[in-house]
């Protein structure tokens, strides 16, 4: 299914570029909130296979990255729920159901958009808490090096953080330097307490995968990121890779094209069955 390419605009006015793929019938409508620095064409195979299952799905790009560059002057990753995330859920008609997919960052922004106390059900795949206490052995040092060092200079230095560092596209150093400032802080971004009170108004159904191979979400801080939504209905799973008959799945594996035989457990839960 080919999906309608479209403009939304934020709250604060910033227009996003956005993909629309519709059924003819749809029975949910559905939101893919990206990983950091993953413009929304990576989730396209996904997202088509969602609408032949009669889910409406919208993809979007966050400020700053894909077709919603360049992002507003002091543009920070908060923004990408308060704002961004935001728009996107209020631009849909809410007479159906309403759920989003969350992929790593999109899941921790998810509880900031205050739509999300309208959302039923929760997807997340590889959502995360970025505190690097919840790595151990030498992830713990490559995060740490990340958040203290690597990216708050590189920030600085170019006045952004390039892709080739290997967090996807370009982020804008605003976005960049809040993202390694929640990595430093015990607790991540949920050691403030109005994102702690955000995420307790959440009462969606959440199931979050934790992907056995993955060095960017280790399953404690899959399950220390869970915890913060005490209002909502949350469980966790691990996600080996031979479910999908792979030697290798990593951070990414799960919306390619050899994962789709995963995807139909993902539309039964989204559908509520």
């Amino acid at each position: 299914m080919n999906g309608e390419r479209l403009r939304i605009a934020a709250i604060d006015g910033h227009s996003l570029g956005a993909t629309r793929y519709t059924p003819a019938m749809p029975r949910l409508r559905l939101v893919i909130a990206s990983a950091t620095g993953v413009p929304r064409a990576y989730y396209t195979r996904f997202a088509a296979a969602l609408a032949e299952a009669d889910i409406e799905v919208t993809t979007f790009d966050y400020r700053g990255i894909g077709d919603s560059r360049p992002a507003p002057r002091g543009a920070c990753m908060k923004e990408w729920g308060t704002l961004d995330l935001e728009g996107v859920l209020r631009s849909l008609d809410h007479r159906l159901p309403l759920a989003v997919v969350g992929h790593s960052v999109g899941t921790q922004i998810f509880g900031l958009a205050p739509s999300a106390q309208r959302v039923a059900r929760v997807l997340s795949i590889a959502g995360q808490s970025g505190d690097f206490r919840n790595w151990t052995g030498l992830g713990r040092v490559v995060m740490a090096t990340l958040w203290y060092a690597a990216i708050p200079a590189v920030a600085t230095v170019l006045g952004r953080v390039p892709g080739w560092m290997g967090i996807g596209a370009e982020l804008p150093a605003g976005v960049a330097k809040q993202w390694a400032a929640w990595g430093r802080t015990p607790g991540y971004l949920l050691a403030d307490a109005d994102n702690r009170a955000a995420y307790a108004k959440v009462r969606a159904d959440m199931r979050a995968l934790a992907i056995t191979d993955d060095p960017c979400a280790p399953e404690a801080a899959v399950r220390a990121l869970m915890a913060g939504y005490v209002g909502a209905r949350c469980e966790t799973e691990r996600l080996h890779p031979a479910a999908a008959g792979r030697p290798e799945f990593g951070h990414f594996g799960y919306f390619k094209k050899d994962a789709a035989s995963l995807w139909p457990e993902a539309i039964t839960y989204l559908h509520g069955a």
